[in-house]
């Protein structure tokens, strides 16, 4: 009996609250205070579980490699970035080289193109400097052909007081210093009653030497007869009352002995005169002739017209 005594209840003291009633009666509450709410504790945050884990197990060789090769990437990466860049300096190079190369090619191209016309040009100063070399030789060389007239008084008489006839020549003279060749030459002559028409034809009419035009050979410096007329003593003093005028024309035609040379020619007339001399001498008068070149019909080469 003793010892449940001593023990402690078995239910907590509960206060009893009193009723409403009895509360107002006893401590009444002003209605205007609000009412005393307990603050309550906030929940502590959860506590994170942590965990100890277990140290890498890796093999340390198998580290090694790894940063070996990790090292060997970088490496690599680091030798093909060098590569690629030595790569685009030599292909810059190249290119600069390549650039400098067709620049050279066109300088040269230029180059040549103007020493080939240089060299043209020196060609064909060089050729016309020879032709005219050529030129000028053989126009110093070549021959020359031209017709001159030449009198002569012919008398049977033995006292020699008045000439028979007056025999005039129309000679040609080479003045080159090389031969003609494939010379032809005609002279003719005409006694007319008046002076040489403007419209004269020229006509190959022959003469006391030769009927016609034919060939002949000029060698250089030399002469020979071309055409001649015998003049009687009848006619010389009709020619010096001029009553009559004599003419007398002709043309030769002739090459150089240079190849390739274009052919020649000379063209004469020269009307034939007598005059009276009075008082020279005692006796009859003197006669004197001459010659007096046509107003056509005198040419040579480019001059005439064939």
């Amino acid at each position: 009996m003793a010892e449940s005594e001593s023990q402690p209840p078995l239910h907590n003291e509960i206060d009893a609250i009193p009723p409403e009633s009895e509360a107002n009666s006893k401590d009444p509450v002003p209605p205007d205070q609000p009412p005393i709410v307990a603050e309550a504790m906030p929940t502590p945050p959860p506590k994170k579980k942590t965990c100890t884990c277990r140290p890498d197990q890796t093999p340390w060789w198998k580290t090694l490699i790894e940063v070996i090769a990790a090292g060997c990437g970088v490496a690599l990466v680091i030798i093909t970035f060098y590569y690629t860049k030595a790569a685009y300096r030599q292909a810059h190079a190249s290119e600069t080289a390549a650039t400098a190369a067709a620049n050279a090619v066109g300088v040269a191209s230029r180059t040549l193109t103007e020493t080939q016309r240089s060299n043209q040009a020196q060609e064909l100063a060089n050729h016309a400097s020879f032709q005219a070399t050529v030129d000028n030789f053989q126009r110093e060389e070549r021959a020359y052909v031209f017709a001159d007239s030449r009198f002569i008084n012919i008398s049977k008489d033995p006292a020699q007081t008045l000439p028979e006839s007056l025999e005039v020549d129309a000679q040609w003279e080479n003045s080159g210093t090389t031969p003609t060749s494939g010379l032809v030459m005609a002279g003719s002559y005409e006694y007319l009653p008046s002076k040489l028409p403007p419209n004269f034809a020229f006509p190959d009419l022959g003469n006391e030497a030769d009927k016609g035009p034919h060939h002949a050979l000029l060698g250089p410096r030399a002469n020979l007869v071309g055409s001649r007329v015998s003049i009687p003593f009848s006619l010389e003093e009709d020619l010096a009352d001029g009553k009559i005028h004599l003419y007398m024309w002709g043309w030769a035609r002739y090459r150089d002995t240079f190849l390739d040379t274009k052919p020649h020619i000379t063209k004469y007339c020269w009307e034939v005169w007598i005059h009276r001399v009075s008082g020279a001498r005692p006796g009859p008068d003197v006669l004197q002739s001459g010659t007096t070149y046509c107003p056509t019909h005198n040419c040579y080469d480019d001059e005439c017209k064939v």
